[in-house]
């Protein structure tokens, strides 16, 4: 916090994909969520009866630490793929991934739409340019994909939506460049886009 960087989730590794793990193992990492002052812990969102159970037994953790739970969908995501989920609890948010959205189909709706319809419960999401699965689904630079990126940031600047937008690289490095000046490129596209 001295240095000016702040944490708002953490992502604990593959809990959620054990629905045996211990009371004890998720109270200590939602105790590690609250201690270093994040607002949501993330995790990914399991299909089926599997998506309640893990929601019903989360929130109670969520309630307790006062820490929101950011599910997480990659190919399954859809326009009501965190409905179920979200009925479960107002501790149980979305970190939507937009971009495996749009590479999954943009099933029942845009990006755009699916902002609209759940901005009240994104604790934050990731923003990175896809194309369609009839484009093969590649991760490509900012502008370049048909991810709306252009739009959902006008659209969050628009009406003064806070929940934070993770820079995602997973684009191809170019030849002479590196990771860092690629998220610079991605983080200098969003600036002019809301300048």
């Amino acid at each position: 916090n001295d240095a000016g960087v702040t944490m708002y989730a953490y992502k604990p590794d593959r809990l959620e994909k054990n629905l045996q793990t211990t009371d004890a193992e998720f109270d200590y990492v939602f105790t590690i969520a609250s201690t270093l002052g994040a607002s949501s812990l993330h995790m990914e969102l399991p299909s089926g009866a599997d998506a309640i159970a893990l929601a019903k037994r989360m929130a109670q953790f969520a309630e307790k630490h006062k820490v929101f739970v950011g599910f997480h969908t990659h190919g399954q995501g859809s326009m009501t793929a965190f409905d179920e989920a979200l009925a479960v609890s107002k501790w149980i948010t979305c970190n939507v991934d937009l971009g495996h959205y749009v590479a999954a189909g943009n099933v029942g709706g845009t990006p755009i739409q699916f902002l609209e319809k759940h901005h009240d419960r994104i604790s934050s999401f990731h923003l990175k340019d896809r194309t369609l699965p009839e484009h093969c689904s590649l991760t490509v630079p900012y502008g370049k994909g048909d991810g709306q990126i252009k739009d959902i940031l006008l659209l969050m600047k628009k009406n003064k939506w806070t929940f934070p937008a993770t820079v995602e690289l997973e684009s191809p490095i170019p030849a002479g460049s590196d990771a860092v000046k690629e998220v610079a490129r991605s983080v200098e596209f969003a600036r002019a886009v809301l300048a």
